[in-house]
């Protein structure tokens, strides 16, 4: 299941992107320029809410969340190996087990 989960998620993160792009120069033919700030909001919240299952049994979770979320906002993630990859090197660097 987590491997459903985090591919659902980088397909978030791929809407997120393009919305997040709307408002620029070459933004993708399908948006508008007011989604980036609409619509970007609310599917921030949803890929956080799906990575608190990664996270749960962590008296820290909120954190952690919020760790993994830089990741992947600073590697500009889109794919499901690059949102698993996050999740492990947050657990690793916070000495999860």
């Amino acid at each position: 299941m987590t491997a459903y989960r985090h591919a659902k998620i980088a397909e978030l993160l791929c809407i997120f992107w393009a919305c997040n792009d709307a408002d620029a120069e070459n933004a993708p033919n399908w948006t508008q320029p007011n989604m980036s700030d609409t619509v970007c909001n609310p599917l921030s919240k949803a890929i956080r809410a799906l990575l608190q299952a990664d996270f749960y049994i962590y008296d820290n979770a909120n954190e952690l969340v919020e760790q993994t979320m830089a990741m992947l906002h600073d590697g500009f993630a889109h794919f499901d190996y690059q949102v698993t990859g996050a999740v492990e090197f947050v657990l690793s660097d916070n000495n999860c087990s």
